[in-house]
């Protein structure tokens, strides 16, 4: 990716609680037939994150479905902690 790139992905975003009985059998299906899950959004994020991406923005477009974008990008890169910038 070049540091100005736009990863947009069409997923399925999950609430934290109260997910309705739609959302819960697609979820259960992606269990039973690929041994995978639908996720929230802190999952998302948390999968980005270890892969050096960052989660910007969450556009929900069907609110029965929990269908959205993820919009993702690189992550900052921290300079503060990097041994280049400590050297003495």
């Amino acid at each position: 990716m070049a540091p100005d790139s736009i990863l947009l992905v069409d997923e399925m975003i999950l609430p934290e609680t109260k997910v309705n009985a739609v959302a819960c059998s697609v979820d259960m299906s992606m269990l039973a037939a690929f041994a995978s899950m639908e996720r929230t959004e802190a999952q998302w994020r948390d999968i980005f994150l270890r892969e050096g991406l960052d989660l910007v923005k969450t556009y929900l477009y069907n609110p029965l479905t929990y269908e959205g974008v993820l919009d993702v990008r690189l992550a900052p890169i921290d300079t503060t902690s990097s041994s280049i910038n400590n050297a003495t």
